[in-house]
């Protein structure tokens, strides 16, 4: 926990010594992607390398994706053989497909038959029976062994002898939070991922649809500080923000949105949480509703505390890193953009409460009630979502 508890050791970047109503500089915002990205990568890969995880990764890899596919779109540089690793297994962990390699004795025959020389074998025989879940860490250290030349040359021989399919999601196929969560983190995703690939976790999605039109939503979620009622209610609408980033949406999947709205359009009661009430707003706009998004813009902007944050519990005083970013996404999804004062005291608070680590911290109490994970597990997972929702909100409203 003494690493989680440096939150109080902030990172200003210069913010604390400018005038107090100064906005943030683009030189500003961007060096806080930056260093996040950082912590992103380190953070979401250790999850994918975690091969005694109990269940798809809807609530860590999506964000290290999104993140970084959101980055590369605004300029940054990303690393696009990593990028492209990450995008397709997010797919295969959703359908349960994950690839290890491993090199067996099976493995050893194969590549002999191959044609691999005697060699080239003996110097494999270090990483005998290890694990490998990312295919650039399999191939770099081939290239160690062996030389780079030789792994490349023969690189489909060795990915195909040593693959060891159907290893990853150990608790079975994503839910209903695991394919929406994917859909949005690959959607802007250039190359993008195969049309199959992509048809799969639509199809997921739609498959788990419940005959009343929405989505239930499950573990983390639904322990968080909401009616059950609330918890549905909103993870309809990020299914929906999740169809809406597809072009060609297919007819299934276009009669299920139509469900979707239509079994969400009369909710009327006060969200608990912020994050219900952006996406309200971002499900307005992205449907036309003009009106409703105008009204649903002024209570988000007056709901903003005077640190320029927001807590992701209406009623709590305080601001939190989660809620924070969640709202900044939907601010610069909706148009406003780095010029807007509104923005502007959001990237403020941000950049001010960014830790030395380039993340972010928002304890687990924040937002969850008590789950079965410890409070410094369950912290972690909440200060990665925060951290991921701070990137993508700073990204989406860029200053110019």
């Amino acid at each position: 926990m003494a690493a989680l508890h440096s939150s109080l050791a902030f990172v200003a970047l210069g913010i604390l010594a400018q005038p107090a109503d100064a906005p943030p500089t683009p030189e500003q915002v961007r060096d806080a992607v930056k260093r996040s990205l950082v912590h992103m990568e380190k953070e979401g890969v250790a999850w994918m390398k975690n091969t005694n995880r109990q269940c798809s990764s809807c609530h860590q890899v999506p964000m290290l994706v999104w993140t970084h596919n959101a980055a590369r779109k605004s300029g940054f540089a990303v690393d696009s053989a990593k990028l492209d690793v990450w995008n397709q297994w997010i797919v295969n962990d959703a359908l349960n497909q994950n690839t290890f390699y491993k090199l067996t004795d099976g493995s050893f025959g194969k590549l002999k038959q191959g044609g691999l020389l005697d060699g080239h074998l003996t110097k494999l025989q270090p990483i005998k029976n290890s694990n490998f879940v990312l295919e650039y860490e399999f191939h770099d250290e081939l290239s160690k062994l062996m030389t780079p030349e030789v792994a490349a040359q023969d690189k489909d021989l060795f990915q195909k002898s040593a693959a060891v399919p159907g290893q990853g999601g150990r608790g079975g196929s994503a839910s209903s939070s695991g394919y929406t969560a994917m859909i949005n983190a690959g959607a802007m995703y250039t190359p993008r991922i195969s049309d199959k690939s992509r048809q799969g976790l639509i199809d997921g999605l739609v498959k788990t649809q419940a005959q009343d039109g929405t989505w239930k939503t499950a573990g983390q979620f639904f322990a968080q500080k909401w009616p059950a009622a609330e918890a549905n209610h909103t993870h309809t609408m990020w299914a929906l923000h999740a169809l809406a980033s597809v072009e060609a949406l297919p007819e299934p999947a276009a009669k299920a949105r139509d469900r979707a709205l239509a079994a969400i359009r009369n909710v009327k009661a006060a969200p608990a949480s912020t994050e219900t009430l952006a996406l309200q707003l971002l499900t307005a706009h992205q449907h036309g509703d003009a009106e409703r998004s105008r009204t649903l813009l002024e209570q988000v902007a007056k709901q903003q505390h005077t640190d320029g944050g927001w807590g992701w519990v209406t009623a709590n005083p305080g601001s939190d890193a989660y809620a924070t970013g969640l709202v900044l996404y939907v601010l610069g999804t909706v148009g406003r953009k780095g010029s807007d004062s509104t923005v502007q005291k959001a990237c403020k608070y941000l950049l001010t409460t960014q830790r030395s680590e380039g993340d972010w911290f928002v304890h687990r109490k924040t937002i969850s009630a008590p789950v079965k994970k410890s409070d410094e597990e369950g912290t972690a997972v909440y200060s990665y979502w925060g951290s991921g929702w701070a990137v993508l909100g700073l990204l989406r409203t860029l200053p110019e």
